[in-house]
């Protein structure tokens, strides 16, 4: 599931729909470790306030969500 939804991710990145890489940083909240939840949370928040950061931010974190998954 987290493979799938930073897949999704990453086509929200490319084509500029940071509508749904907001959804996608919520639905993996859920899904993911509590320590990353805050910054999963504030990725959702960028996401309607900044149309410029989003994308770097979500570079960063994707390489987290996806560590924290190879090591469970």
């Amino acid at each position: 599931m987290i493979g799938k939804l930073c897949l999704g991710g990453d086509w929200a990145c490319a084509n500029g729909d940071l509508g749904a890489l907001g959804d996608i940083a919520e639905r993996l909240i859920t899904c993911s470790p509590e320590a990353l939840h805050r910054e999963l949370a504030g990725l959702s928040d960028l996401c309607r306030r900044d149309p410029d950061r989003p994308s770097a931010a979500w570079v960063q974190l994707k390489t987290r969500v996806l560590g924290s998954v190879a090591t469970a």
